[in-house]
């Protein structure tokens, strides 16, 4: 009889434990490669290695392998045994792709009908459901807008009737809050399933959350940052739907504070779900730590890819995944092309002044540049802000923001890059003025009519909420802080309050602060960009906003450009335009490829996302 290994895990600390009954030096020593390959907090003393759990799971094929080669024995304790035997279920799922619920099309239509599930799916949502239940793990990379959430709820729905799942914890981030919330009480109705935000107190005492006894728990990735341990019975003691909702947050894996311990969580859910609509917006690395969570040491992304030629590689990661996940394309929606004005605005005799002369200027930034660096292309960027400014508010240029209505004579012999300080007594901005008069127009057409408007600069933001307060404007850019939806102070109370208040006609954004999760379609169908740069990314997200699956057929979305005439705007027109159509094939592809369509996912650095064209267009415009 060989020797006895002993494997347990304490549900306190999440830690594994693994002891020897005889002193076997050789098996002993593997284990310690095996030990210290899998993590730096091992520990080991008198015969006892002591690791983490989550850890530990993704080296038990070689402890597997330990075992056979030296003959031994392993023994567990019920709680091991049971986590044991959800990994060999896993095992053999990811290796069949078919799990026990197979379920036909008019099947799911009478099984959601019979658990109170109050929405018709859409064709797409119904296939997409079918084969995320076949699966024991799933992953939905639906396009932005496709309508991820109600997917994922009909999965849940289906799951929780066959008693696989009875409790949804959704780790999402916290501007997606409003729409889960919404999509629950639109789909169950108010009083069928209990809410909860997870908040700290509910993190460090189970307790708390077992009193309110809620049916979906909500949390964000921050919050997720502090040590996960005291969750854990909840999991235990509940057959736990865990989803990670805009997955592609935790592409850096274990560098991530908020997947080092979600990561923890993963082993003890029943089902697991990431949602994205981006989930590689850098490259298929993006992917290995989602689908790590799905399948823990599973290593279902290969490792050889970095030999391999960008799109080679991206062809073998999803053969990888085949199978294993879901993807309704932005064709697929069938939603109608949004209405796209361009409305040309000629310059006042000042600002086009102003505009020639930081033209010249940025003339002679670029000159003598044939292909930049890095650094050049940031100089360029710059530039490139400047002359953005000057077409849609000089005043950005000065550092005066006031906005009178009294226009006073033009000062004799002053130069016109002398009036840029006090433009403002001189002459109006030409595109806020239009602006004025378009909101005006349309709120005073419909008393239904909501405006979207985008501009990049904070500063203009914070002007037109003065010059709109008559209609009960809210506003959304970085300084706005996440918080409560009651709380007008926060992005959730704002977006609810456009949403709910009818006073509130106007909303004021900017592209990189309103993105993710935040759906407007069903109040808003019309948004003017006063500015805009060369991100075609932030651009297609902040259309997204408004025009996603959802909108009633006959509605149409609105969408107008203000350009300023010889201006960077009218460079903006093609040279984004042909940026949108090639990212218009990554989003009608089956396949995955790189899309950055998350703020989060841009660097600072390339937030105007100028490439070699655009420099060429920029060169050509200014010179």
């Amino acid at each position: 009889m060989g020797n006895i290994l002993k494997i347990s895990v304490d549900p306190k600390n999440l830690n594994a434990k693994l002891s020897l009954d005889i002193k076997n030096d050789s098996a002993l020593n593997e284990l310690k490669l095996i030990c210290s390959g899998l993590s730096e907090d091992y520990t080991y003393h008198n015969l006892l290695f002591t690791i983490p759990w989550f850890e530990l799971r993704r080296g038990l094929s070689g402890i597997a392998w330990i075992k056979r080669k030296y003959n031994l024995n392993v023994q567990y304790d019920e709680f091991t045994k049971l986590l044991i035997e959800e990994i060999v279920s896993d095992k053999r799922n990811i290796k069949e792709k078919k799990s026990e619920i197979e379920i036909e099309e008019s099947e799911l239509t009478n099984l959601l009908q019979q658990v109170g599930f109050n929405r018709i799916l859409k064709d797409e949502q119904k296939r997409d459901t079918i084969c995320l239940l076949k699966l024991k793990h799933g992953a939905n990379f639906s396009v932005p807008g496709a309508g991820k959430t109600t997917t994922i709820l009909a999965v849940h729905a289906i799951l929780k009737h066959f008693g696989i799942v009875n409790k949804l914890f959704v780790v999402s981030p916290i501007n997606a809050f409003i729409s889960w919330q919404d999509e629950i009480v639109e789909i169950f109705g108010n009083d069928n399933l209990e809410v909860l935000r997870l908040q700290k107190t509910h993190i460090e005492s189970v307790s708390s959350i077992e009193a309110i006894n809620p049916d979906l728990i909500l949390v964000n990735y921050e919050k997720l940052r502090r040590n996960v341990n005291h969750l854990a019975p909840y999991f235990f003691k509940n057959n736990v739907h865990l989803v990670l909702d805009e997955s592609h947050r935790v592409k850096s894996g274990l560098n991530n504070i908020s997947y080092s311990q979600i990561i923890k969580l993963a082993d003890f859910a029943k089902r697991r779900d990431i949602l994205s609509g981006t989930p590689m917006p850098q490259s298929y690395v993006d992917l290995d730590p989602q689908f790590d969570f799905l399948w823990p040491g599973e290593k279902v992304i290969p490792d050889n890819l970095n030999t391999k030629e960008p799109e080679e590689a991206t062809i073998h990661v999803n053969q990888a995944i085949e199978g294993l996940f879901v993807r309704t394309t932005k064709n697929e929606l069938g939603l109608d092309d949004p209405i796209i004005k361009y409305t040309n605005i000629s310059m006042g005799k000042i600002q086009a002044e102003l505009y020639r002369l930081f033209k010249s200027e940025t003339a002679r930034t670029i000159s003598g540049m044939d292909k930049p660096t890095v650094y050049n292309f940031r100089r360029i960027g710059r530039s490139v802000v400047k002359l953005l400014q000057a077409s849609t508010n000089p005043m950005l240029l000065s550092s005066k923001d006031e906005y009178g209505e009294e226009i006073f004579p033009v000062p004799q012999n002053r130069e016109f890059w002398e009036l840029l300080e006090d433009f403002q007594k001189y002459e109006k901005p030409v595109k806020i003025e239009y602006l004025k008069q378009k909101v005006k127009e349309l709120t005073g057409e419909n008393p239904t009519n909501k405006i979207l408007i985008w501009t990049y600069f904070v500063r203009n933001i914070l002007l037109l909420e003065r010059l709109f307060t008559e209609y009960n404007p809210v506003s959304i850019y970085g300084g706005v802080p996440t918080g409560s939806d009651e709380d007008e102070a926060n992005r959730e109370g704002r977006i609810r309050k456009f949403h709910e208040d009818d006073t509130c006609r106007v909303m004021i954004a900017n592209p990189q602060a309103c993105g993710e999760g935040i759906s407007l379609h069903k109040v808003c169908h019309h948004a003017i960009y006063l500015d805009r740069n060369f991100n075609a990314a932030f651009f297609l997200q902040s259309i997204d906003r408004i025009h996603r699956l959802g909108l009633k057929k006959g509605i149409n979305t609105n969408i107008e450009i203000l350009i300023c005439e010889n201006s960077i705007d009218e460079i903006l027109i093609n040279r984004l335009n042909d940026k949108i159509i090639a990212m218009g094939s990554v989003l009608e592809d089956p396949y995955l490829h790189s899309l950055a369509y998350d703020p989060e996912d841009i660097p600072p650095d390339e937030e105007n996302s100028i490439d070699l064209k655009d420099f060429d267009a920029i060169k050509e415009h200014v010179t």
